[in-house]
């Protein structure tokens, strides 16, 4: 799966929900006991789901692929900046965990997949999140301009531009 093979006027999807891995790194920060590590998003941050079983699966018909290792935010930039295409993202077509914080956007780690596809596949996309029991969403259209709004509860959200995890940064 390519990182920059977005297109013009297509659909862009995430699966799952962001936030879990950021619920978990704070309860871990608030209380170190053993039995902390049942809970979900706890489990989400230590043991990250990967994607690999619907990412072969949607290798068929996606046209770029990214996992979430930097942010929402940051990761999308990754695949529509290399394209050349902007797009229109609908926040509140994202489930996440805690709906009250806008850094579910921007904390990395959730390892969730944002892809693009042709309109056409919509359905496909849809049977699959069926089948997978994996929720797969619409979020958004790629836009020729290379400008990317965020919009929630229909008002534009401004984030400023994330350069994704600096593994080198002290």
């Amino acid at each position: 799966l390519s990182r920059s093979r977005a297109k013009h006027n297509q659909n862009i999807y995430l699966t799952g929900e962001l936030g879990l891995a950021r619920k978990g790194l704070e309860e871990i920060k608030k209380n170190l006991n053993k039995k902390i590590y049942r809970k979900k998003n706890v489990k989400r941050f230590v043991f990250p789901e990967l994607r690999l079983e619907i990412s072969n699966s949607i290798a068929q018909f996606a046209s770029s692929c990214i996992d979430i290792s930097d942010g929402f935010i940051a990761d999308l930039e990754k695949i529509l900046i290399p394209s050349n295409q902007g797009a229109v993202i609908y926040l509140d077509k994202i489930p996440r965990s805690d709906n009250s914080s806008l850094e579910d956007f921007t904390f990395g780690d959730d390892l969730e997949l944002i892809f693009t596809t042709d309109k056409k596949y919509h359905n496909k996309i849809i049977k699959l999140s069926n089948d997978s029991k994996i929720n797969i969403n619409l979020i958004g259209q790629t836009k020729r301009d290379g400008e990317i709004k965020y919009i929630l509860n229909n008002e534009e959200i401004k984030f400023s531009r994330k350069k994704g995890w600096n593994h080198g940064k002290k």
